[in-house]
């Protein structure tokens, strides 16, 4: 099971934004900037209602939240650490892997399912670089590095990439995937990008 560049992105959005309500509006920016065209109100409905059921989301809500004629959020905790906890719950329910990179492009969040595709602990994986990790090739075999990097990209102010192609070093070797960048906002305000990874074979 994966996300839709759209659910990832309206994911991204709301976990750089814990404890905020986003405004539809601000919903629609991310989505656009994945997507051909910008959706309608009721396509991001939609969109975070199917997000919702991947999530195995319920009634009330765990994860997200809708906040009546304004948008959504994400659905608080019933501590002082919401945010961060709900961000870290949401973080882990995904099933795809994930690792969060810093302006550096470093590791600096990983999901369990980012460490079972790699083969890897998350203590190995936080603070090393990216290109070190995942060690990205085009499917052409020549390395996605230096200007061609994507995450790099991102960070340079790109809005976003979706199913990139490309070879990542798992577990087991060599695995081609198609990969998400999302950007996201650092805790401390710099710019950081998200990455989904679908191995194409599942």
């Amino acid at each position: 099971m994966a996300l839709t560049p759209q659910q990832f992105a309206i994911l991204a959005a709301l976990c750089e934004s814990a404890g905020a309500t986003l405004h539809r509006s601000q919903l629609i920016a991310r989505i656009a900037a994945v997507d051909d065209e910008p959706p309608s109100d009721r396509a991001v409905d939609l969109h975070v209602s199917r997000l919702r059921r991947r999530l195995g989301d319920g009634r009330p809500a765990r994860y997200v939240d809708a906040v009546y004629g304004i948008g959504y959020r994400l659905a608080p905790a019933h501590d002082e650490a919401a945010p961060l906890a709900d961000a870290t719950a949401v973080l882990e329910a995904l099933p795809e892997a994930v690792l969060v990179l810093d302006s550096r492009l470093e590791i600096r969040a990983v999901n369990r399912s980012a460490e079972v595709f790699l083969g890897r602990q998350r203590g190995d994986l936080v603070g090393r670089g990216c290109d070190e990790v995942l060690a990205c090739r085009t499917c052409g075999a020549g390395p996605l590095a230096g200007p061609s990097c994507l995450g790099k990209a991102v960070l340079a102010g790109g809005s976003g990439v979706r199913h990139a192609r490309a070879l990542v070093r798992a577990a087991d070797g060599p695995v081609e995937v198609r990969f998400s960048h999302v950007p996201v906002a650092a805790a401390d305000g710099t710019r950081a990008v998200a990455i989904s990874i679908h191995p194409t074979h599942a």
